[in-house]
């Protein structure tokens, strides 16, 4: 068990360090700890340095494009509709046993999403890569759009901490890459 952890200290640590730039440095720090050591072994817990989440994400990107022929590969804001059976319901005066549902052509999912590495260099790869130069007016509104990356990035975690630090260093890189604060319509 841990002993000398608790909400109320992790809050504090995190309050103090959001004043500073390196706030996601030094969490990250802080969860190498010996304070964390337990926890993390309880938890399966994992630190990805950031260079192998880049050379990560820009490959499924790549295998997104060449292999899945996915026009802008993470930046597809595409859908398509699917028939899947359901509970009967009336439409009209038919009884119907399937609907049709939308789904992206591309949602990622992270089962064990830790501090949000893998998704903030998710956004920052399509930023980078499909908004840069001239595009880069499109982009406001596409990561405004009810089909964007951030309505198809689905991170969960256990440990809360980590949650915390996912949810404010991704709430960052939008801000960070829109240039400004992003409003209450943008999911995080």
């Amino acid at each position: 068990m841990i002993k000398s952890w608790s909400v109320s200290n992790t809050r504090k640590k995190l309050l103090e360090l959001s004043l500073r730039d390196d706030l996601f440095d030094e969490t990250t720090i802080d969860f190498e700890s010996e304070e964390y050591k337990e926890a993390k072994k309880n938890f399966g817990a994992y630190y990805t340095p950031v260079q192998v989440v880049r050379y990560m994400v820009n490959k499924v990107d790549d295998i997104l494009v060449n292999e899945f022929k996915l026009d802008r590969g993470f930046a597809n804001n595409g859908t398509f509709d699917i028939k899947v059976e359901s509970n009967p319901y009336k439409e009209g005066k038919k009884w119907k046993t399937e609907k049709i549902i939308t789904v992206p052509q591309v949602a990622i999912l992270d089962p064990a999403c830790g501090t949000g590495t893998f998704m903030a260099e998710i956004i920052k790869l399509v930023k980078e890569k499909y908004f840069s130069g001239g595009n880069a007016v499109f982009y406001k509104k596409w990561i405004e759009d009810k089909n964007s990356l951030t309505s198809r990035l689905i991170g969960f975690e256990i440990m809360m901490t980590s949650y915390v630090v996912a949810h404010l260093k991704l709430r960052r890189v939008i801000q960070d890459t829109l240039g400004e604060i992003p409003d209450d319509s943008i999911k995080t």
